[in-house]
Formats: structure tokens, C-alpha cells, sequence
């Protein structure tokens, strides 16, 4: 027979089904919770990243001139060039001059010692102020040169001027790019009209500048070390900032925005919260790495390390890129015309001992040059600055082929120019 179900007994299979249910839907959202805040805690861990931090010099020619632009900001009567009025006279220069000195000498007590500017490993601070500074001590330098020129002094104007730009190189130790392009300003006020002292100094003072362009080329750092210490500054910035951030409440993190923020930057706020900090500080690390890398062989244009496909996903890396190619350039003309000058001075010492400049660069070793400088700008395989004596050696044309890497047959580069040129003695760092 078959058996009659207890009416009074439930059935059991349903109510479990509805405890299960029940379960899974308290679950599984507590389950997605715990493993969003694991993941969210896991990929907002600081960075355990090793950032070197260089020693500091025990004397650090950096103070001294941190000192001397302290002096120059004390000065009772202001350098022309830092005033926003045109053809002051001779007197105003005179006065700047007298007020400058204590600075001149505090930037002449530097030039012997080690520089190193300090490394910014926590935050990513440019020190905008010191720049300034230091922009502004370069108009004084300026000046004070141009003083002493119009005196008569064209001895002393070159030193000041070289002074300048001694300072100027020096300083590119421990320098981020922006560091490098200040850099690069002051040394370009202290080459303007430097040119125009070479023909008429002295045998004695043309041996004096041969010797000083040496030793400032002796100290010139590779662009490698630039943008390697940009990698280091910039991503101590990042890790430094995630640090800050993974302090915050995680929801305030996710819900804070821009309230005219777009929905895309949004979803991009969002992917951020959940990617991995460690791996993003990495990636960027090892793309200056890279790029310092690149830096070593021979100059091609733009650069042509592969960008990060994470890293791209929350920075500009096409500008970054181009900032990298960019630094790259106007360290290479600060180069080339560091170098035309070292050339310029050994034909105008030729020409004082022979009445005439060589026929090529070749006659000026080894007496005026230990050897032929290659051009900065030319690519695999290296060639010299291209050089032609003119009007039976009673003047000559001396180049650099620039940053398009063309021979553009001596024409100088014009700043608003589109159609290259190149970089031209006579025409250094004055060609806007």
C-alpha cells in the first residue's frame, strides 16, 4: 500500500531551499564587502619602493650660492636688468655693481667646492622660490658683467660672465628638470654678448677663458643624471601623496570628487582606488630609468621609450614624454654652445699668435684643443661642429646642426622660426 504523508508534518526540502537562499543573499554582499576592502587595503599599501637618498657634501658649494642670492635680495640699489625700466644709466649700473660684490664673492667661494643641490625625497617641491632667487641673482651677474665692460674692464666682465655660467652647470648636480631648465636660463644670461668679449681681450686672458670653458665642461653632469633624479623626486612625490591618501576614510576616498567632475573622470577616480600603488610607482620609476638609459645614446628627436600601459591609464605620459624630449634638447644647445665657445676661444687664440684663423679645426690641436669636439646634436656615427674660414682667414663660420638634426649650411635659429636653422657662432643663446 502505498504510504499517506503526515498532513501535520512540513515539508522539509522547500524550507531549507529558503534558508540557503536567505543565507546566500546575506552572504554573498558581506563576502563582496570583505573582499572590496581586502582589495581596496591591498592595493593601497605604501609602496615599500627603495628611493636613494645621495649624501650631501660637507661643504656644499649649493649654500654658497644660496648665500649669494639671500645677498642679492638685500641689495639697497636693484640691478637694472631686475626693473622693468629700460636704458637706466651708467650711475644705476654703478650703484648695483658696489651693492653686488659681497654676492659676486660669495658665488666666487662656491665655484672651488663640490656641488650637489639637496635631493626632495618626501614631497615633490621644486623649491619655486630659490629659483626665482637664483633667476634673479643671474640678472645681477649679468649686469654687474656688462658693467665692467662698458668701463673698459673686459677681463673682469668675462670672469663675472664666467662665473655665471660655472655656477650655472654646477648647479645641475642633483637637478630635476625643472631644476635643469633654471639652470639652463641663468647660464644663457651669463653667455649673452660673451661672444662679443672674445676678439678683443688679451693673449693672456684668452688663455685665462680657454682654461675656465674647460673646467666648467669638466663639470657639466650627463642628462642622464637629470632625468634619473627626476624619476627619483617625482616618484618619492607619488608615494608620498599615496601615503597621504591611504590615511583618509575609504569611503571618503571612493565619494569625494569634483562636483562638475565628468562621469569619465569618475570611473577614473574609482579604477584608481582599486590599482595597485605599488605597481604604478614602479612602472614610473622604471620609465625614468629607461628614458635615463636612452639619454646615453646618441640624440634622435623625440623619445622612443615604450610608455606604461597602467601608468597611462591616470597620467599624461605622451606630455611627460615630451617634457623628457624636451629637457633632452635644451640641455644639448646649452651643450653645443658651451662647446662652440671652448672652439670659438681656441681660433681667436690661433689667430692671436698667427695673424689669421686656421684653414680647419685640425690645426688647433694640440696647441688650443686637445682634440676636434664632436657636435652634441649629431647622431651615430658622431661628427665634429662644422667649421669654414672665410676672407683668406680673417673670419670664419662655426655650427652645431641643432635639434632637427639637419645642416642648415650655418643659418642661425631663430626662436619664432619654423623652418630649422642651426646653432651658430656669433648668434649664441641671442638668437629671439
Amino acid at each position: 500500500m502505498r504510504r499517506q504523508r503526515d498532513p501535520n508534518t512540513a515539508p522539509k526540502k522547500p524550507r531549507r531551499r529558503a534558508i540557503t537562499v536567505i543565507l546566500l543573499f546575506i552572504a554573498t554582499p558581506l563576502l563582496l564587502i570583505v573582499g572590496g576592502c581586502l582589495l581596496y587595503w591591498y592595493d593601497n599599501r605604501v609602496s615599500q619602493l627603495d628611493i636613494p637618498t645621495p649624501a650631501m657634501p660637507a661643504n656644499n658649494a649649493y649654500d654658497d650660492f644660496v648665500k649669494a642670492s639671500k645677498l642679492a635680495s638685500g641689495m639697497q640699489h636693484p640691478s637694472p636688468s631686475t626693473l622693468a625700466v629700460p636704458n637706466q644709466p651708467l650711475s644705476a649700473y654703478a650703484a648695483a655693481y658696489d651693492d653686488a660684490q659681497p654676492m659676486l664673492a660669495a658665488v666666487r667661494q662656491g665655484l672651488d667646492k663640490p656641488c650637489l643641490v639637496p635631493s626632495n625625497r618626501t614631497a615633490w617641491a621644486f623649491m619655486g622660490s630659490k629659483n626665482a632667487s637664483f633667476r634673479n641673482m643671474a640678472r645681477i651677474n649679468k649686469d654687474c658683467a656688462d658693467y665692467e665692460a662698458r668701463i673698459g674692464h673686459l677681463g673682469e666682465a668675462m670672469d663675472i660672465r664666467l662665473d655665471g655660467m660655472e655656477m650655472s652647470v654646477m648647479s645641475l648636480h642633483g637637478a630635476n628638470l625643472i631644476g635643469m631648465l633654471v639652470s639652463s636660463a641663468c647660464e644663457a644670461m651669463a653667455g649673452d654678448k660673451l661672444e662679443t668679449l672674445l676678439p678683443q681681450l688679451s693673449p693672456q686672458e684668452l688663455d685665462h677663458t680657454a682654461a675656465r670653458l674647460d673646467r666648467i665642461a669638466a663639470k657639466r653632469p650627463p642628462y642622464s643624471d637629470i632625468v634619473l633624479e627626476d624619476g627619483y623626486s617625482s616618484t618619492a612625490s607619488m608615494i608620498d601623496g599615496f601615503r597621504e591618501a591611504a590615511k583618509q576614510n575609504p569611503l571618503k576616498s571612493l565619494m569625494d570628487s569634483d562636483d562638475n567632475a565628468s562621469w569619465e573622470e569618475r570611473r577614473k577616480n574609482l579604477r584608481l582606488q582599486f590599482t595597485s600603488k605599488d605597481a604604478l610607482c614602479r612602472q614610473h620609476l622604471d620609465y625614468f630609468k629607461a628614458c635615463a638609459e636612452e639619454a646615453k645614446k646618441p640624440y634622435t628627436g623625440k623619445s622612443n621609450v615604450p610608455v606604461p600601459v597602467l601608468l597611462s591609464q591616470f597620467l599624461d605620459m605622451d606630455q611627460m614624454s615630451e617634457v623628457i624630449s624636451g629637457g633632452h634638447r635644451s640641455y644639448l644647445y646649452a651643450e653645443a654652445a658651451e662647446t662652440i665657445l671652448q672652439v670659438e676661444t681656441a681660433l681667436y687664440r690661433y689667430k692671436a699668435d698667427r695673424g689669421r684663423f686656421p684653414a680647419t679645426l685640425a690645426e688647433l690641436i694640440p696647441t688650443y684643443l686637445k682634440a676636434v669636439p664632436d657636435d652634441p646634436f649629431a647622431s651615430s656615427p658622431a661628427a665634429p661642429l662644422h667649421y669654414q674660414v672665410k676672407d683668406s682667414g680673417r673670419s670664419f663660420l662655426l655650427y652645431s646642426i641643432g635639434s632637427d638634426l639637419k645642416d642648415d649650411g650655418g643659418r642661425p635659429k631663430l626662436r619664432s622660426s619654423t623652418n630649422g636653422g642651426d646653432i651658430v657662432a656669433g648668434h649664441l643663446w641671442n638668437y629671439n
